[in-house]
């Protein structure tokens, strides 16, 4: 996904679950929390993180498999 693309996923589902896949391959179920100019909020397991929209490769709703 494009950088453009990851920030449109995101802000349409704050306050929603995705699946987070980060560029080291690494995928997390997280809750958007919110967006600023550089990345986003989620929390995972109620813990707050803050990553970089460059982290991330692909955002998929949770329970969805990515089209092939």
């Amino acid at each position: 996904m494009s950088r453009d693309e990851i920030i449109r996923a995101l802000e349409a589902n704050v306050d929603r679950a995705v699946r987070i896949t980060y560029v080291d391959g690494e995928a997390l179920s997280v809750t958007v929390i919110n967006l600023d100019g550089e990345g986003f909020v989620h929390t995972v397991e109620g813990e707050f993180f803050w990553a970089t929209f460059e982290d991330v490769s692909e955002v998929e709703l949770e329970g969805k498999s990515p089209p092939t």
